[in-house]
């Protein structure tokens, strides 16, 4: 007898075998890297998060002297809120000797701030003269 050579793949196992052993590693490797992203990161001291731009505030705003660009800087007011507070104020002024605002509260009066607008700038607004 001749020896012929071995046709076919020339490994130990068959091909198909490769390949399912091949899939398994890649869905272990899938599964320990999506593990692994998912994970919840723990800090050993927290974060202290300010929110938006009012942790920028250097001192209070006083809403009966400040320009819209400084009224900006106050939590929930963007530049359109800013100038009806303006506009307001420059109203109610040329009627009155006294100031338009003198509390957070009466800022309220102007369209488009709430109560809980207002709660939220509280700490940010002074009412005292310059």
């Amino acid at each position: 007898m001749t020896d012929a050579p071995a046709q076919g793949w020339g490994h130990a196992w068959p091909k198909p075998v490769y390949w399912v052993c091949y899939c398994i590693l890649a869905l272990i490797l899938a599964y320990v890297l999506v593990l692994g992203w998912l994970r919840p990161v723990y800090l050993a001291e927290p974060i202290e998060v300010i929110p938006g731009v009012a942790a920028q505030i250097e001192q209070k705003i006083n809403p009966n002297t400040a320009t819209w660009a400084e009224l900006t800087q106050l939590p929930r007011i963007g530049p359109a809120l800013a100038k009806r507070i303006v506009a307001y104020r420059q109203q109610r002024s040329a009627a009155a000797t006294q100031p338009a605002f003198a509390t957070p509260d009466d800022l309220d009066a102007v369209r488009g701030i709430g109560p809980k607008t207002v709660d939220r700038m509280r700490p940010f607004l002074t009412f005292e003269d310059n």
